[in-house]
């Protein structure tokens, strides 16, 4: 899901760089808008996908028969934090989608 998010908001930029280039004043702006929220956009995602890679990493070691009670704890936050940076990339993708939208007069 992340993979795909990252791929829209890619093409959004590019898409958006194309049209916005050949426009002055206030559309160039709505244009630089949008490229900086999918730019935005494309980082929390990726800040999302490596949370989620730790996360995953923190649940192998608390899932071992040796795990203690500070590694499951360190575990849940793990996922906790990914969770969140998820719900941000999330956020930031509509916001990146509506500046889209207002850059081309959606």
């Amino acid at each position: 899901m992340i993979r795909k998010i990252l791929i829209l908001l890619s093409a959004a930029v590019f898409a958006l760089g194309l049209a916005a280039c050949n426009k002055d004043g206030p559309a160039e702006q709505s244009g630089d808008r949008a490229v900086d929220a999918a730019d935005t956009a494309a980082d929390k995602v990726e800040d999302a996908g490596d949370a989620a890679k730790d996360a995953a990493d923190e649940r192998a070691d608390a899932n071992q028969p040796d795990a203690s009670t500070e590694d499951k704890v360190e575990a849940a936050q793990a996922e906790s934090e990914a969770a969140a940076k998820t719900e941000e990339a999330r956020i930031a993708a509509e916001q990146a989608d509506a500046a889209a939208k207002a850059a081309s007069g959606q």
